[in-house]
């Protein structure tokens, strides 16, 4: 979806001149352990993958290299990055990791059939993976103009309390929709998960994104934004 806007120039991003593109070796030297830090992540990443991969049926061992992971670019977060941009980056790894998702298992409870989960909502695939997401979509694409509108001259202490407190809120409409109680006040399943899943959290999410964004561009030396997002 980004392909769009940015084939269109929305972004107004200026076109590097032809002699500077290709590898910064410059910038690379003038920054060596941020650089590296960017590597072992994308390493960590790859490794991930593997262990996932490799270690399907054991959670004990994807558990342990996860952890393991952690502390490692815990550390090397702050041993190598800049100390107010290290600070920042492990406030944000530390809200990631306490914001607990069970959307994968949510996936199958929202989409069995009354033989697996009894009186459950059994979506279709077409309404759950084609409208919904849709909806989910364009929520968020709105969540962005209304934050550039109303939230970005917030100061980031407020912005961070505000969007916690908003995902919190959101993730109660799974509470409430696994416990059936949106049935016991009259609202249908659709009705209810398309407001919650597909709208709230849609929006959620990008006003909880947007000011992680927004900071961290500003802390990072010129040049390497897209580096270390």
């Amino acid at each position: 979806s980004i392909m769009i806007p940015v084939s269109l120039g929305f972004l107004q991003d200026e076109l590097v001149p032809k002699e500077r593109r290709g590898v910064d070796w410059a910038l690379m030297k003038q920054h060596p352990y941020i650089m590296g830090f960017c590597l072992v992540v994308a390493a960590v990443a790859l490794g991930n993958a593997a262990v996932d991969t490799g270690f399907f049926s054991s959670p004990g061992i994807q558990l342990c290299y996860a952890l393991t992971a952690a502390l490692l670019l815990c550390i090397l977060n702050f041993l190598w990055l800049p100390r107010q941009l290290a600070r920042c980056s492990f406030y944000f790894f530390v809200s990631r990791i306490l914001y607990v998702s069970v959307g994968g298992a949510q996936d199958f409870w929202f989409t069995a059939d009354s033989n697996c989960v009894p009186a459950g909502p059994s979506f279709d695939y077409t309404y759950y993976n084609t409208y919904a997401a849709i909806v989910g979509a364009s929520a968020g694409w709105l969540s962005i103009v209304i934050f550039q509108a109303t939230l970005s001259s917030w100061p980031f202490r407020r912005l961070f309390i505000f969007t916690s407190i908003l995902q919190v809120s959101a993730s109660i409409y799974d509470i409430l929709i696994i416990n059936r109680w949106n049935l016991s006040v009259g609202i249908r399943d659709k009705e209810f998960y398309i407001f919650g899943d597909g709208v709230l959290k849609p929006v959620a999410t990008m006003f909880g994104a947007m000011p992680t964004l927004v900071l961290t561009s500003k802390l990072v030396p010129k040049g390497l934004e897209a580096t270390v997002y």
